[in-house]
C-alpha cells in the first residue's frame, strides 16, 4: 500500500513539474531554436505572433489549437532569407507597431480585433502608404504562416490526404463530350 502511495505521488510530483514547466514561458521554443540573426523583443514577438494568428487562425482548428507558426517562420527567416530581406523584416518588425499607430492613428498592440481585420485587409490589398518594412513582415509572415499550415501533419491526414503511387487523375474532359468510338463505324 505504501508503494502505491510512492508511485502515485511521484506520478502527481513529476505531472505537477511538467505543466509548471510548460507554461513558464510560451516563446520557449524560439529561445531553443538559437536564431543567429534575430534579436526579438518579447512584445515584438507577441505583435508577430497575433499577426501570425489574425492571418492563419490555427485555434479555430480543434486539432491546432495549442499550435502556432512563430517558430517556423521567425526559422525560416532566419535561415533562409538572404541578408536583405532579413533586414529588411528585422526593421519591420521593430517599427511595426509605430507605423501603424502613424498610419491608422492607434498602435498595432492597441487595436481591437475588427481594426486589427481591417489593417490586415488593406495591407494584403496594398492600400496602405506603408513603408517596404512593413510590407515584408506582414507578406513573409503570411507566407510562412500558409506554409506552415500545409505542411503540418494534421493538413496532410486530414485534409489534404496524401496518397502513394499511382496517385489521383483529376481529368479536364466532361464525360457529354467524350464520344462512343464503337459507336462511329461507317
Amino acid at each position: 500500500m505504501k508503494r502505491r502511495n510512492a508511485v502515485r505521488s511521484l506520478v502527481i510530483f513529476s505531472l505537477g513539474a511538467g505543466v509548471i514547466y510548460s507554461c513558464k514561458d510560451r516563446y520557449e521554443a524560439i529561445k531553443l531554436l538559437n536564431l543567429k540573426h534575430l534579436e526579438i523583443a518579447r512584445n515584438e514577438l507577441d505583435i508577430l505572433d497575433d499577426l501570425s494568428r489574425m492571418i492563419v487562425p490555427f485555434q479555430e482548428i480543434i486539432e491546432l489549437k495549442d499550435h502556432t507558426a512563430l517558430p517556423f517562420v521567425l526559422n525560416m527567416v532566419d535561415k533562409l532569407n538572404d541578408a536583405t530581406d532579413r533586414q529588411l523584416f528585422i526593421k519591420g518588425y521593430r517599427t511595426f507597431d509605430t507605423e501603424t499607430a502613424s498610419l491608422k492613428g492607434k498602435a498595432y498592440s492597441a487595436m481591437n480585433k475588427v481594426e486589427k481585420d481591417l489593417l490586415l485587409t488593406e495591407l494584403n490589398e496594398n492600400e496602405l502608404d506603408a513603408s517596404p518594412a512593413l510590407y515584408q513582415v506582414f507578406n513573409t509572415v503570411k507566407l510562412r504562416s500558409i506554409q506552415y499550415l500545409t505542411t503540418s501533419e494534421y493538413y496532410q491526414r486530414k485534409i489534404n490526404y496524401y496518397e502513394m503511387t499511382p496517385s489521383r487523375f483529376y481529368g479536364d474532359v466532361s464525360l457529354m463530350d467524350l464520344n462512343n468510338m464503337n459507336d462511329e463505324r461507317d
